[in-house]
C-alpha cells in the first residue's frame, strides 16, 4: 500500500488519537519493512474500521503482486464507498488522496482534480493551518463545522473531523469530510418545533414512563412553578409538592403503563401549581421511532376562566329562576295590595272628619307600603320591575345624595368622595333605582366595617377599550371599605337572593341581589374584589352616552272633583277584585266605566261600533290577549283617546318604560286611588 493509501486507512478508524501504525518494539530495526504493524481491518455496516493486532510475517502469503494488486484495489473500493469524503494530507500541506464522495460533494470531475492542491482552496472560515498543526504536530483529534465551496461556487455546510499519522517518520494529516444540510435543516425544524412548543398556550412535558421528565416547554413551567433545571432529568413523582399530587401521578403513570388514555377535564390545581386554578389533564403515550421505551406526553390547560364563566352562567340561571318564581308572586301580591290599599283609600274618604278609623285606616296603609317597597326589591333582584330611565351625571346623582349617605354612616367611618375632575359620566338609567344601588353599597360597606374605618366613593370615566368594548366607553361607581373582607365562597354567594351573613332577623339578603339586578336590567355590569382582612370593592359599570341630560318631570296636576260625567273608561283586568276595586274608584272621578274581564272581552267591546270610550285602563299581563295588543287595538279604533297601561311587572311584555309612545301612560302596581287620578286627570 502506498502512505496515501494508509493515511486513507488510518481516517476511518474515527479519529482516535493513537496512531494506526505503530513499530513492534521486538523488532531489531525501527521501521523495518518486517516490523509487526496494526494493519489488519475489521469494516463493520457503519463503514468503521476497526484496526486488530497482526504480524506481516504471518500474511506473507500476500506477498505476491497479483495478490497485492487485488487487495490494493480492494481497499481503494472500500474507501470510496464510504457515504463521507475521505483524504488525506502530506506534511507540506498538500492533498494526496481523495475518495470518490468527496469528489462528488466537490462537484469536480476526478481524483486528479484535487491532488496536489491544499485545504484552504476548498475549506472556507477554517484555520487549515491551525488544524494541520495540532493534528501533525500535536496529535490532536479535531472535529469543526465550515464550508466547504463547490465547483459551481456553492457553499456546502459539512462537518470536518481530522487526526494526525506517523508513518515511517513521515508526518500526515487524515480528514473526513460530511455533508451536514440534512442534519442542519432537521435541526433548524427541530428548533421552530421547540420555539412552537414554548410559545404553546398550554403546557407540554415528556417524561419516561418512571416520571424523569424529559421536555417541558414554557407554559407549562409557568403552570407548576418549577424551573426547568429543577425539572429536567428529574422524577416527576419526586417533586410532588403534596401527598395528593403524588397520589395522582402515580395513578397516571400506572394507567398509561397499562396502555390507557388519562383525560381530567376539570382538575383542581391548588396542590399543584402557583395559585387556585382548574386545569384540563390529558396524558397519553408515544412511541418514538427506533427506540424500545414509549414517552409519556402530558397536556394542560388552564380552564380556570371556563370554570369561572361556568359558574356565572349557573349563578344567572340560579337568579333567573328565582326572579321568575318571585316575580309571579309579587305580580300576584301586588294584585292583593292593589285591592287593599284601594279599599283604604275609599273608606278613608268615606268615613270624613275625625273619625277614630282614620288612625286604624293609616296604620293599614303603612303596612301596604312597607309590603309594595319589599315587593319591588324582588322584582328589581328579578330584573322583572319597570324602569324609568332618563340621561343624568352620575357624580350630579351621587353629590345629592351625601346629606343622606352621611345619615348613613356612623360618626366612627369616615366617608370621602372621590369624583375625578373634568369627566362627563352621563348615564342612562332609572334615578330612583340609581340611588337605591349607591344607598346598598355604601350600607353594605358600612356594615363590613366593625369600630372605624374608611368608605370610599369613586366615580371615573373609562374610553372605549377591547377589555369593555362600549362605543362610548363606560362610567365606573366604585364603592370600597376598609372592613373585614369575604371568603372566595361567600364572594359566589353575595348576589343571590335571601343570601346574607347577618344574624336571623336583621337581613333580608336582597340588598345586594337588588343592586345586581338593577345594574343588569340598566344594561351594566359589576366588579368584586375582596379577600379576608384586606376589604371590600365594589365595581358598577353603566354604558357611557352622549344623550342630553333629561330635564325633570313638571309636577302631576292635581284630580278634579267628580262633578259631572265625563266619558267612558274601558278598564280591562282579569283579577275580580282588582277589577272591582279600579272600576269603583274611577267612577268617584267622574267617570262611567264598562269592565272587560280580559283581552278577549275587550276586544269585543272595542269593536262595537255604538260604543265610544274616552280612555283605555288595561292591565298589560293577562291570559290570551295581552294589555299590549289590547292598546294596540284601541288605538286603531280611538286614535286621539288616552291609553294607561299597569301591571305589577311588564319588562317582558313593553321593554322598558321608555320605549312606550309619549301619549301612553303607564302605573306600577300596586295602584292607588291618587295615582288613577292623577294620569287620568
Amino acid at each position: 500500500l502506498t502512505f496515501a493509501e494508509l493515511f486513507a486507512l488510518a481516517l476511518m478508524r474515527d479519529f482516535e488519537v493513537e496512531p494506526l501504525l505503530m513499530p513492534n518494539p521486538r523488532a531489531a530495526e525501527i521501521g523495518a519493512i518486517r516490523s509487526s504493524i496494526f494493519l489488519a481491518i475489521l469494516i463493520t455496516t457503519t463503514g468503521l474500521l476497526h484496526a486488530y493486532y497482526n504480524d506481516l510475517a504471518s500474511r506473507r502469503a500476500l506477498r505476491s503482486e497479483t495478490d497485492l494488486a487485488k487487495n490494493r484495489v480492494r481497499y481503494r473500493e472500500m474507501l470510496d464507498s464510504s457515504p463521507d469524503g475521505l483524504f488525506s494530507v502530506t506534511g507540506d500541506g498538500l492533498i494526496e488522496f481523495a475518495n470518490h464522495t468527496l469528489v462528488r460533494l466537490l462537484g469536480l470531475g476526478s481524483r486528479q482534480d484535487i491532488q496536489g492542491r491544499t485545504l484552504s482552496q476548498f475549506l472556507v472560515d477554517a484555520d487549515t493551518d491551525t488544524l494541520r498543526r495540532e493534528a501533525t504536530e500535536l496529535g490532536e483529534s479535531i472535529s469543526i463545522e465550515c464550508d466547504v465551496v463547490h465547483a459551481d461556487g456553492t457553499r456546502i455546510p459539512v462537518e470536518v473531523a481530522t487526526s494526525g499519522i506517523y508513518v515511517y517518520g513521515d508526518r500526515g494529516q487524515v480528514l473526513r469530510i460530511r455533508d451536514i444540510r440534512r442534519f442542519r435543516t432537521a435541526n433548524r425544524e427541530a428548533q421552530v418545533l421547540r420555539a412552537t412548543f414554548d410559545q404553546a398556550p398550554i403546557g407540554v412535558a415528556v417524561q419516561k414512563l418512571d416520571s424523569e421528565v424529559l421536555y417541558v416547554n414554557d407554559k407549562y413551567l409557568e403552570m407548576t412553578a418549577f424551573s426547568r433545571e429543577e425539572l429536567v432529568g428529574e422524577r416527576l413523582l419526586d417533586l410532588s409538592r403534596s401527598e395528593e399530587a403524588h397520589d395522582f401521578l402515580a395513578s397516571v403513570q400506572g394507567a398509561l403503563a397499562r396502555g390507557e388514555t388519562v383525560s381530567v377535564p376539570k382538575m383542581d390545581w391548588h396542590d399543584f401549581g402557583t395559585k387556585p386554578g382548574y386545569v384540563d389533564v390529558r396524558a397519553f403515550t408515544v412511541q418514538p421511532p427506533g427506540q424500545d421505551a414509549p414517552r409519556w406526553v402530558t397536556f394542560l390547560r388552564d380552564v380556570t376562566p371556563v370554570v369561572e364563566l361556568e359558574r356565572e352562567v349557573s349563578r344567572a340561571e340560579r337568579i333567573d329562576s328565582l326572579g321568575k318564581l318571585a316575580g309571579g308572586i309579587a305580580h300576584d301580591f301586588n294584585n292583593l295590595l292593589t285591592v287593599i290599599m284601594g279599599q283604604v283609600d275609599i273608606l278613608d274618604e268615606d268615613l270624613g272628619g275625625d273619625h277614630w278609623g282614620h288612625e286604624y285606616l293609616a296604620t293599614i296603609n303603612d303596612a301596604c307600603e312597607r309590603s309594595a317597597a319589599l315587593t319591588s326589591k324582588v322584582l328589581d333582584f328579578s330584573r322583572k320591575q319597570t324602569l324609568r330611565p332618563t340621561v343624568f351625571m352620575a357624580d350630579d346623582a351621587i353629590r345629592g345624595l351625601v346629606p343622606l349617605l352621611r345619615q348613613l354612616v356612623p360618626e366612627r367611618i369616615s366617608l370621602d368622595l372621590g369624583i375625578a375632575p373634568d369627566v362627563d359620566p352621563r348615564v342612562r338609567c332609572d334615578p330612583s333605582r340609581f340611588e337605591q344601588i349607591i344607598l346598598n353599597l355604601v350600607a353594605n360597606a358600612r356594615d363590613a366595617i366593625e369600630g372605624t374605618g374608611t368608605i370610599v366613593v369613586r366615580v371615573r370615566t373609562h374610553p372605549e377599550s377591547e377589555e369593555n368594548r362600549r362605543s362610548l366607553g363606560e362610567v365606573e361607581i366604585e364603592v370600597s371599605d376598609d372592613g373585614a373582607g369575604m371568603s372566595k365562597e361567600i364572594q359566589d354567594r353575595i348576589f343571590d337572593p335571601f343570601f346574607t351573613t347577618k344574624p336571623v332577623g336583621e337581613g333580608t339578603g336582597l340588598g345586594l341581589s337588588t343592586v345586581h339586578g338593577i345594574v343588569h336590567q340598566s344594561g351594566g355590569r359589576l366588579e368584586v374584589t375582596s379577600s379576608e382582612g384586606q376589604g371590600t370593592t365594589l365595581r358598577v359599570f353603566f354604558p357611557s352616552t352622549d344623550a342630553e341630560v333629561t330635564l325633570p318631570d313638571s309636577e302631576p296636576r292635581p284630580s278634579k272633583p267628580a262633578d259631572d260625567r265625563r266619558g267612558t273608561v274601558l278598564v280591562v283586568e282579569d283579577n275580580t277584585s282588582v277589577r272591582d276595586l279600579i272600576t269603583r274608584t274611577i267612577e268617584r272621578l267622574g267617570f262611567s266605566v264598562i269592565a272587560a274581564q280580559d283581552g278577549d272581552d275587550a276586544r269585543r267591546w272595542i269593536e262595537d261600533r255604538d260604543q265610544d270610550f274616552e280612555c283605555l285602563v288595561s292591565d298589560i299581563v293577562m291570559p290570551g290577549v295581552g294589555g299590549v295588543e289590547v292598546a294596540r287595538l284601541f288605538r286603531a279604533r280611538f286614535a286621539l283617546k288616552r291609553i294607561v297601561l299597569m301591571s305589577g311587572y311588564a319588562e317582558d311584555e313593553i321593554g322598558p318604560i321608555e320605549r312606550l309612545p309619549s301619549d301612553i301612560r303607564f302605573v306600577q302596581k300596586p295602584v292607588t286611588a291618587k295615582m288613577l287620578g292623577e294620569v287620568l286627570n
